[in-house]
């Protein structure tokens, strides 16, 4: 048995992988120490899994084509969800992108995509980055970040959290590497814009900082 679309995106489950299958059919496959599937959990059809996170006993699935932050058990069952349509844009979905987990703190970055139009979405003024209580299950604080952030959120290795925001595809002019300030999350600056990179950011995991150096793939 194997996936059944190509579109997956791989995750850090409780035990270990865990495929999110987001085209063909919406649902996590577990995988053992040997990449073998062991178990499969179904999610609502068009949820559009994008990215996961483990909480204690709970796993956070961001779900793209939904307006909730799904909540579920080790066991796969769904415990809770989070509701996100505050936050969506014209097309009726915020557009729930990647987690990350620091110190008790779940943030949930907001893509904030006009899909109205299908295939040609429409980059909006801004995205979201949300600050969430995973133990209360409930948003805390709403941060404004750059349109159309696309990477993970990566710890610079000092006070600030990196965030690749594309802005306008092929537009040079916007977009680039943006800071958080760990300490105050609020101040926030483009370090390095998307004219110097050179082009977009091509990958969801092509931002990282090793040996006190921001590497990207582009």
């Amino acid at each position: 048995q194997g996936p059944s679309g190509g579109d997956v995106v791989l995750g850090e489950g409780p035990h270990g992988p865990i495929i999110l299958q987001r085209s063909q059919s919406d649902s996590l496959l577990l995988l053992d120490e040997d990449l073998q599937i062991q178990v499969e959990w179904p999610l609502d059809a068009g949820a559009n899994a994008h990215d996961i996170q483990v909480v204690g006993d709970e796993i956070f699935i961001a779900a793209y084509g939904l307006n909730e932050l799904l909540i579920f058990d080790l066991q796969g069952q769904k415990k809770a969800t989070i509701p996100l349509s505050v936050y969506a844009d014209i097309d009726g979905k915020p557009e729930a992108h990647k987690l990350y987990l620091e110190d008790e703190k779940l943030y949930l970055i907001i893509q904030n995509i006009d899909f109205s139009d299908g295939l040609q979405p429409q980059i909006t003024d801004l995205s979201r980055l949300l600050v969430i209580d995973p133990e209360q299950r409930e948003v805390t604080r709403v941060i404004e970040i750059p349109p159309n952030p696309f990477s993970d959120l990566v710890f610079d290795g000092g006070d600030g959290l990196l965030l690749a925001c594309n802005g306008s595809w092929n537009e040079q002019d916007a977009g680039g590497i943006y800071r958080l300030r760990r300490d105050q999350i609020e101040a926030g600056e483009m370090l390095i814009t998307k004219a110097a990179i050179g082009g977009d950011l091509t990958s969801p995991h092509g931002l990282a900082v090793y040996q006190d150096r921001i590497w990207l793939t582009v």
